[in-house]
């Protein structure tokens, strides 16, 4: 697979492990490649600003940040991300106020995503 830059994921892909893991809720009839655009939005806008892009830790506020941000891993599973995100960890805020369950859950999984590419 070619990614035209590092951490962009094709959306089929995205899809696809985002309907297996079950986090796309078909008896809504939500269009699968709408909520994999708008998971990629949804890190874009919220979460790259610290992470980055690619989940490198690169973003433009990880400059200031006192404990430096790691590249994404797969250390964790996916309840823990979900927690993560959720309830926030050091320096990284709790997003559980501001994001639908669903969401959360899609980041987690994008997250994920991004740690294989590593």
């Amino acid at each position: 697979m070619t990614l035209k830059k590092r951490g962009q994921m094709p959306a089929t892909l995205i899809i696809t492990l985002l309907s297996l893991s079950g986090c796309t809720n078909e008896s809504t009839n939500l269009d699968q490649t709408a909520v994999a655009e708008s998971t990629v939005r949804l890190y874009s806008e919220n979460c790259s600003i610290c992470h980055g892009i690619s989940g490198q830790g690169d973003g433009k506020a990880a400059v200031g940040l006192i404990n430096a941000l790691q590249p994404f891993s797969n250390k964790l599973t996916l309840h823990e991300r979900v927690h993560t995100i959720s309830k926030g960890v050091e320096q990284m805020p709790p997003w559980g106020a501001y994001l639908t369950e669903h969401q959360i859950e899609q980041l987690a999984i994008y997250v994920s995503l991004l740690g294989d590419q590593s």
